[in-house]
């Protein structure tokens, strides 16, 4: 996946969340981030870290797939 912003790796993530019928609190969990900070970030109330975009770009990336 290649890198993305702030702002279209949110859209990318909610996308898999809705599409993949996947429960936050274990993508949090897979990707290596607090749920806190993950539900934060999907409300819109938290800027999240470059280190933690990184993270969750990196689990997206396994499921292309899904996201297109």
């Amino acid at each position: 996946m290649k890198k993305l912003n702030n702002a279209d790796l949110l859209e990318k993530t909610r996308k898999f969340v809705d599409k993949a019928n996947v429960n936050k609190a274990k993508f949090a969990r897979s990707a290596g981030i607090s749920d806190y900070t993950l539900y934060e970030w999907l409300n819109g109330k938290r800027v999240v870290s470059p280190d933690t975009l990184e993270k969750i770009s990196n689990y997206l990336s396994q499921f292309n797939s899904i996201l297109k």
